[in-house]
């Protein structure tokens, strides 16, 4: 008879788990609708005031700029999450120094401070050398996170401190605002998936709940830890991350894309079915001062190689035809295009995307949509 009893008590407690797990994803689904359709429609306005009026151009479009990058992290946040949760990224770990990565982190995270007119200190105390074994780009994400977190909950002309401290084995991040602070009881689930306090209907914060998440997860994978701290409502926020030290803790040059060197025109190849992508994309070249030719598929795309020589190829994946994977391998065979970049432009961006193509014969893979910085850089590196 006890066991019937604990049995049902058992049951009542995963049904309730489920009803609430069930009641998170029917609201996050609902952010989600949200979250994607204002920035959306503030492109979509934009669009149209820069068609119609050419002394608003510059503004709309800077404004179709700043909300398309808002739509990118979202996504990138969710493929994110699903690729940890199933295992799927692997870390590239290399000694970096943490002035360095804080420097990075707050110049890729300052316009999300902007808006706010958030006052940003930012201070490494005597660890600027000081080397950790990190993947770079992922834990610049780690306190871009963090610093972004703290912009969407402080108040306007509020205060964000970035600070780096070394300790005898470990540094430790902190990203510390003066705004809306946490309540106890948030505080436990600060990192669960979709976990947020209680929004309004505006959703003036705005976000999914899940770039806590991806904090705690990647810091977990560089084997840190990391602590979120506050007094109570109104009271600001504090979150810690421990790296730590690298065993290996002699500094190193650091690589730096700001230290290419423009290399003039280049001749470029587009190979891309979407006329819109291909168009704009040849608009941009076009304005770096590149020459550029644009095929629509597969086949065009190595006769076009055949019979002139290209810089830099920047091939979609999803073809007509043949795809991009056999343009790249049937272009490494052609004698005059031994030494042209081949660079896969796609939508597909999962680590097994990546490798296919590196191993069809592609130098790059850059997941759309690409930010113009990384398309300069790449077309700046030297040859």
């Amino acid at each position: 008879m006890t066991e019937r009893v604990e049995l049902e008590r058992e049951l009542k407690v995963r049904l309730a788990e489920l009803a609430q797990a069930d009641q998170r994803k029917n609201e996050f689904l609902a952010m989600l609708g949200h979250e994607l359709r204002n920035p959306l429609s503030a492109v979509l306005d934009a669009i149209a005031t820069a068609q119609l009026d050419h002394s608003r151009r510059d503004r709309a479009l800077s404004i179709a700029r700043r909300q398309t990058d808002q739509l990118a992290g979202l996504v990138d946040d969710l493929l994110d999450v699903g690729r940890i949760t199933q295992g799927r990224i692997v870390l590239k770990k290399q000694p970096i120094q943490v002035g360095s990565l804080v420097k990075q982190a707050v110049e890729e995270a300052h316009c999300l401070v902007e808006p706010g007119q958030h006052q940003l200190s930012v201070m490494v105390s005597g660890a600027e050398d000081v080397l950790v074994e990190a993947d770079p780009a992922r834990m610049r994400q780690v306190i871009s996170n963090l610093i972004h977190n703290a912009a969407k909950f402080t108040p306007p002309g509020g205060r964000i401190d970035v600070l780096a401290e070394h300790t005898d084995s470990e540094v430790v991040f902190r990203v510390r605002d003066s705004g809306i602070g946490m309540s106890h009881e948030l505080l436990p689930r600060v990192f669960d998936l979709f976990a947020q306090a209680e929004r309004p209907l505006d959703r003036s914060h705005g976000g999914l709940g899940i770039g806590l998440t991806l904090v705690k997860r990647l810091v977990e994978m560089h084997d840190g830890q990391v602590y979120a701290h506050s007094a109570g409502p109104g009271m600001g926020s504090e979150f810690e991350v421990h790296l730590p030290v690298a065993a290996n803790s002699r500094p190193q040059m650091i690589a730096s894309t700001n230290k290419t060197q423009a290399q003039g025109q280049l001749r470029v190849v587009i190979v891309e079915d979407n006329h819109d992508a291909a168009e704009a994309l040849t608009m941009l070249l076009e304005l770096f001062g590149h020459q550029v030719t644009v095929v629509s598929n597969g086949t065009a795309a190595i006769d076009a190689v055949r019979n002139a020589t290209f810089d830099i190829g920047l091939v979609d994946i999803g073809l007509p035809g043949i795809d991009g994977y056999e343009v790249a391998r049937r272009i490494r065979m052609i004698p005059n295009a031994k030494t042209m970049t081949l660079v896969a432009l796609t939508g597909y961006g999962q680590e097994t995307d990546k490798q296919r193509a590196l191993s069809a014969g592609f130098d790059e893979h850059l997941t759309k949509p690409v930010k113009i910085e990384r398309l300069q850089a790449l077309l700046n590196r030297p040859r």
